[in-house]
């Protein structure tokens, strides 16, 4: 269990940083940023969902 609180607290760690750096809307930037590559780094497998 303490691996996994540790894989818990070190993005939340990392998105204080951003936070404090970057101010609100580079964090959400940053989130938006994370969020399309994990996306892009699913899809590859299914590519018909990229299209309408």
């Amino acid at each position: 269990t303490f691996g996994f609180l540790g894989l818990l607290l070190v993005p939340h760690h990392f998105f204080l940083v951003i936070l404090k750096r970057r101010g609100f809307d580079g964090f959400m930037r940053t989130i938006q940023a994370l969020v399309i590559i994990t996306l892009l780094s699913l899809l590859p497998t299914s590519p018909s969902l990229l299209l309408p």
